[in-house]
């Protein structure tokens, strides 16, 4: 079925969508940035705060899955490594200094790394850690927008119909004459949409009033 309320309430709806995908998709980007930033500060700190030789009888370490934690590793003025949070994800030494990114296993890293006194550590994070914060803040903020999506949707639904009332009511008062009433319909009061289309209809009504009154016209012209 044609129908103008449909089409507007699919358009409207569908445009919701879009403009709500826009937003989710900004959310998450100036979320991904700010968790780039903290974290950044974070493995910062860690990488700062630890000593210049890391004891290994003072630090254990911890031989579980990195997914959400940060890999620790120190290595002594000749290169050996001293230290490793996790053996078994130990990432390799990249011989640089401050933030930076790399690809390990084919995840991307997040490392921060510091040489003092000979000693070099660099303390390295999953960059899914924060992707993953990022979606996480994204969805919360675009909970409200869909849950209040159907509401708008039954709020276009009425006011739509609400709108096109006064051209319901042209078409019942159309409907209910009777063959031979000519009168105008009244245009009072209705919507600047609809009065070209009342307005149009009275000047037909009009010309069929005055051709229907023209033989009568003549027919008494004609009497004796």
């Amino acid at each position: 079925m044609n129908s103008i309320r449909r089409r507007l309430l699919l358009w409207l709806i569908m445009g919701m969508l879009v403009i709500t995908g826009i937003a989710g998709l900004s959310m998450y980007w100036l979320a991904r940035g700010e968790a780039n930033e903290l974290f950044d500060y974070q493995i910062k700190q860690i990488a700062l705060s630890l000593p210049n030789q890391i004891n290994p009888a003072v630090i254990t370490s911890i031989d579980e899955d990195p997914e959400e934690d940060n890999v620790i590793q120190s290595w002594d003025a000749q290169g050996k490594l001293m230290f490793a949070s996790h053996p078994s994800r130990a990432l390799p030494r990249y011989n640089k200094t401050g933030a930076y990114t790399v690809f390990f296993e084919g995840w991307p890293w997040r490392i921060y790394s510091v040489q003092r006194n000979g000693s070099y550590t660099q303390v390295a994070q999953p960059m899914t850690v924060r992707e993953e914060l990022a979606a996480g803040l994204a969805t919360r903020m675009l909970i409200p927008f869909f849950v209040l999506i159907p509401l708008l949707g039954g709020l276009i639904w009425w006011v739509v119909g609400r709108s096109l009332q006064p051209l319901v009511a042209v078409t019942t008062a159309v409907a209910a004459r009777h063959a031979e009433a000519m009168q105008p319909l009244d245009e009072s009061g209705l919507p600047q949409e609809i009065q070209p289309m009342v307005g149009a209809l009275n000047q037909l009504l009009l010309r069929l009033s005055s051709r229907l009154q023209a033989p009568c016209s003549i027919s008494s012209d004609a009497a004796p």
